[in-house]
Order: C-alpha cells, then structure tokens, then sequence
C-alpha cells in the first residue's frame, strides 16, 4: 500500500511540473493582461466593463481547457462522443460440406442488408468456398467459385460458374462437389424467400463438374 502510495504521488508530481513547465513561459503575459483588465474594469464601471469582463472570462476558461487537452493528449474540438454506429447487418444461415463428402454443416453469419439478390448469392457462394468458421472445411470446395452468371425465374434459381483447373496435387475429395451443390441450394434457399429449386451449371451446362484436375 505504501509503495502504491509513492507511486500515485511521484506521478502527481510529474503532472504537476509538466503543467507548471506548459504556463510558465505565459505566467508574465498573462499576469500583465489579468492587471491591464482589472484597472480598466476598476476604472470603468458601467455596462462596457461588464462586457468586457465577461469576453475576458470566457476567453480565459477557453484558454484553460485547451491547455489541459493538449497537456493529457486530447482533442480540444472533441467534446462529445461519437455517436454509436448502427449496424445494420442481418443474420442468414450458411451451409458448409465437410471434408467426408457426406456432411453437410450449419453456420448462423451477418451480412450487409441488401435487396439485390446476386450480390446476395455471390457474397453466400464467397462464404461457403472459404468454409466454416469453426472446422476445417476448405478442402471440401477446392475451386475459387466463380459466378459466370445468375438468374431467378419464378420459384428457381440459377447459378452458372466458371470451370476450375485444379493441380494434378490437389487432392479431391470424393462426393465434395455434390456436396457443395447441396450447401449452396439449402444456402439459397433458406435465405430467398419463395426459392424452391436452385441448379447449378458449369459454363451454361447442366450436370458438369465444377473442378477438375489438370493443371
């Protein structure tokens, strides 16, 4: 207790010179200023002595906080807080196919609020070729997911990709790409309203692999 004692009073002692060193090189300057206003408010006692008065005092108070702000390291102009940003990303569920080509994951993600549906699928695709937050899924979807395009006719949907060309190193494993197929469908699904059917294609054909080797 003692030696925190000590320590709270050295520190004190440290600001204390720190704001004498800041006011001294003004203590003459404003010393003489404080004296040219006391005679001219002893002198003048009327309406203009007041108001002089009164500039004089605020000028000082301002002249005090701006010392202090610049002593502890603030920004003078920061009087108040910040306002609290609004964050208006919503909750969607995401689909992740594990790495046994035979389970299917479940993930709750916040995204930015948006009415525009293929940035929406793009965004979701990006999410589920990263893969989970909490397992190792990434081997699962071994290709970059590239949208060629996307389309939404009535109760389906629509995505065509762009065929990957995987290294000969790469190992792929069995039954991934249904898999991805699957995640993606109850990913769209889940979060469109009135989707009942999602295809995949590979450049505009249906039923083509998405990855292959042969790099």
């Amino acid at each position: 207790m003692n030696k925190f004692t000590a320590r709270i009073k050295q520190i004190s002692l440290k600001i204390s010179e720190k704001i004498a060193a800041f006011f001294r090189p003004y203590a003459i300057h404003v010393r003489n200023f404080c004296l040219k206003i006391y005679n001219l408010l002893i002198n003048n006692e009327d309406r203009e002595s007041r108001r002089i008065q009164t500039i004089t005092f605020g000028i000082m108070l301002v002249f005090i906080y701006a010392s202090i702000s610049i002593i502890v390291g603030r920004n003078p102009l920061a009087v108040f807080r910040s306002l609290p940003v609004i964050d208006k990303r919503v909750e969607i569920t995401i689909f992740f196919p594990d790495i046994d080509g035979k389970t299917i994951l479940e993930e709750k993600r916040k995204i930015q609020l948006t009415d525009n549906y293929e940035v929406l699928v793009r965004e979701m695709t990006e999410m589920i070729v990263k893969g989970s937050n909490f397992e190792n899924t990434r081997l699962a979807v071994p290709f970059e997911g590239i949208i060629r395009s996307f389309w939404i006719d009535k109760d389906r949907c629509i995505v065509d990709f762009r065929l990957s060309m995987l290294d000969d190193a790469v190992a792929i494993v069995p039954g991934s790409e249904e898999m991805f197929k699957e995640s993606l469908a109850r990913t769209i699904k889940k979060n469109i309203p009135g989707i009942k059917e999602v295809i995949v294609m590979e450049n505009g054909i249906y039923g083509r692999n998405l990855w292959e080797n042969g790099n």
